[in-house]
C-alpha cells in the first residue's frame, strides 16, 4: 500500500562537547513512556541468577536461514548436530537480526545496542571508540576473551581509527587462508575456523587457573558463492529441483540494467542470479539452493567438531552456549535471488537462536526477541548491570507487557531505505519511494503473503507508533561518530568488486 508523507522523528540532537555529539537524557511525553515499555523496552532487572560455568560460548553462523534448520522445520536432514543442541536449549521461534548484512547485524549481537545506535550503518561502517561490548564487559568482571572469526568484514582495524567488534577481546584471530571463488574476498573455510576455535580455547584456558572464559566463534560457509565440498551439493540437488521455483532459469543481469542510480546492480540478486553467485555457468535456482543446503550440512558437521572438541576438554556439560546467525539469505522470494540486504523479509531477518543453560530444561519461545538481547541477558546471568544504552532485554527475566519486539533497518547498502518493527505477533513495514512517499506492510507473523495494513487500523497505527518511538531511541543513544573505514580498504573493496554491502 502506498500513502502519503509519513512523518518520521529524525532524533532529538543534542550538544555537542569537543566535536563529539554528548549524551543526553532520553525523555519523552507520559504517553511515549507508556508505549516504550508496552512495546518491551526495559532495564534487565529482577532476579538476577549467579551461575557457575566457567565457559561461555557464542558460535554465530553467516548467512543462516532459520527455515534451513529441523528445529525450524526442514525436513532435508540439513543439521543433525544442530538440531541435537536445540532439544537441550531454549529455542527462541521469532529471533530477529536488525538487519541483513554482517557487520550491523553483528553489532548489535556484541553491544545489545541497535546499528544506528552504533553509528553503524553497513559493512563500511567501524564501530566508534568508547562502546562497550560483551567482550570488554565480560574482561572487566576477569573472564579471559577470545574470537575466530571467518568473514573479512569482521577483520581487525587500527584502533587509531575505531574498530571492528575486536574491542574487549584478549586475542582475535582474524586469519583469512582461502579466497572466495568468483570475487576472491579473503576468507576461512569451516574446518580451519573449527580448529582454531579449538586452538583459541586451548590458549584462553592455558593462560590462568580456573578461569572463566568467553570465546566467539564466527562460521562464514553458507555465504555465497556456495562452493560445499564434492558432493554435498548433489546430496539435495534433487530435492531442490521438485520444488515449483517461481523462475526455471535465472538471468544475469548486466551493468548496463542498471536503473539510474544504483551502482553494481549485476550483484544484487533483483529478479537475477547475482554475478558473484554464478558457478559453472548454470541458471537453474535449484543448483543454487541445493549448493546452499550443501553448505549447511558442511558447517553443520564441523560445530559437531567443535562442540565434540569442547566435550573433551570437560567443558561441554557446565557451559553456556548460544547459538545464532547474522541474517538470513533470499531464495526467490519476491523475485529476489540468492542475495541479501534489499529487504527485511523473514527469509533474511528471521534468524535461529539457541540459548542453552546448564541445568535448564529445553523449552520453546514464541515470544519475540530480537539479537540485542543477547548481551545483556548474559550479563544478567553473571549478575552484570547492562549500560543502560542496551536497548536489549534480558531473556531470562520475566517478559515485559506485550512481550518483546524487534527494530529492523536494511542500514546503508540497500536501494531503498526500508524500517520495520516486530511485536506481538505482527511485522510492520515501511519502505521511502523518495519524494515524500512511503509503501507500509503490516503482516502476521509466518505469513508475509497478505499485506494486512488496510485491514487491520487499529494495528497499524499502534505498530506505527512503536516505530516512530523506537526510530527516536535509537537515533538519540548514539554516542561518537560514525567511523568510515580507511580509504585503502575503500579501493581495496571496490577492485575486489564486493558488492555495496555485502
Amino acid at each position: 500500500m502506498v500513502v502519503g508523507p509519513l512523518v518520521l522523528p529524525l532524533g532529538r540532537r543534542g550538544r555537542t562537547v569537543g566535536g563529539r555529539r554528548a549524551p543526553r537524557p532520553w525523555a519523552l511525553p507520559l504517553a511515549g513512556t507508556v508505549l516504550l515499555a508496552a512495546l518491551g523496552f526495559c532495564a534487565a532487572g529482577c532476579g538476577r541468577r549467579a551461575p557457575a560455568p566457567s565457559l561461555v560460548l557464542l558460535i554465530s553462523v553467516d548467512t543462516l536461514r532459520a527455515d534451513r534448520l529441523g528445529a525450524y522445520g526442514c525436513r532435508l536432514g540439513l543439521s543433525p548436530r544442530l538440531d541435537a543442541l536445540a532439544a537441550e536449549s531454549l529455542v527462541f521461534e521469532a529471533a530477529y537480526a536488525p538487519s541483513s548484512f554482517t557487520m550491523p547485524s553483528v553489532s548489535t549481537l556484541l553491544t545489545g545496542r541497535y546499528p544506528e545506535q552504533n553509528g553503524v550503518h553497513g559493512n563500511k561502517s567501524l564501530l566508534p571508540l568508547g562502546i562497550p561490548t560483551l567482550a570488554s564487559l565480560l574482561k572487566e568482571r576477569g573472564f579471559r576473551t577470545g574470537a575466530v572469526v571467518s568473514n573479512w568484514v569482521l577483520r581487525q582495524t587500527p584502533q587509531t581509527e575505531g574498530s571492528t567488534v575486536d574491542r574487549g577481546f584478549d586475542h582475535y584471530d582474524d586469519r583469512f587462508p582461502e579466497q572466495e571463488a568468483n570475487r576472491q574476498i579473503p576468507e576461512r573455510l569451516a574446518p580451519d575456523t573449527t580448529a582454531a576455535g579449538l586452538a583459541m580455547l586451548d590458549r584462553l584456558r592455558g593462560e590462568g587457573e580456573a578461569q572463566k572464559t568467553f570465546l566467539w566463534v564466527h562460521y562464514q560457509d553458507p555465504h555465497g558463492p556456495y562452493t560445499p565440498p564434492e558432493g554435498y551439493r548433489e546430496r539435495y540437488l534433487a530435492a531442490e529441483s521438485e520444488r515449483p521455483w517461481p523462475r526455471t532459469e535465472l538471468p544475469r543481469a548486466q551493468p548496463e540494467d542498471a536503473p539510474p542510480g544504483v551502482p553494481e546492480f549485476e550483484q544484487r540478486g533483483l529478479a537475477s542470479l547475482p554475478s558473484y553467485q554464478a558457478l559453472d555457468g548454470r541458471s537453474d535456482p535449484a543448483f543454487y539452493a541445493a549448493g546452499y543446503d550443501g553448505e549447511v550440512r558442511w558447517t553443520d558437521e564441523e560445530l559437531a567438531r567443535l562442540l565434540d572438541g569442547i566435550a573433551q576438554r570437560g567443558l561441554l556439560d557446565d557451559a553456556v552456549i548460544v547459538f545464532v546467525a547474522d541474517h538470513g539469505e533470499a531464495m526467490g522470494e519476491a523475485d529476489y535471488w540468492f542475495a541479501h540486504g534489499e529487504y527485511l523479509s523473514d527469509p533474511l531477518v528471521r534468524v535461529p537462536l539457541f540459548l542453552r543453560l546448564p541445568g535448564h530444561s529445553s523449552e520453546r519461545r514464541t515470544d519475540v526477541v530480537a539479537l540485542a538481547d543477547v548481551a545483556p541477558t548474559l550479563l544478567a546471568l553473571f549478575g552484570i548491570e547492562p549500560p543502560a544504552e542496551m536497548l536489549g532485554r534480558d531473556l531470562l527475566a520475566p517478559a515485559p507487557p506485550g512481550g518483546g519486539l524487534a527494530y529492523l533497518a536494511t542500514s546503508g547498502g540497500a536501494i531503498r531505505s526500508r524500517r520495520g518493527l516486530v511485536r506481538d505477533g505482527w511485522k510492520y513495514l515501511v519502505t521511502d519511494l523518495g519524494g515524500g512517499r512511503v509503501a507500509e506492510e503490516l503482516y502476521r507473523l509466518g505469513d508475509e503473503r497478505t499485506n494486512l495494513v488496510g485491514s487491520e487500523p487499529e494495528r497499524r497505527q499502534l505498530l506505527q507508533k512503536g516505530l516512530m518511538v523506537t526510530m527516536e531511541r535509537v537515533q538519540t543513544d548514539v554516542v561518537g561518530r560514525p567511523r568510515a573505514l580507511s580509504e585503502a580498504d575503500m579501493e581495496l573493496m571496490r577492485k575486489l568488486g564486493y558488492v555495496g554491502e555485502d
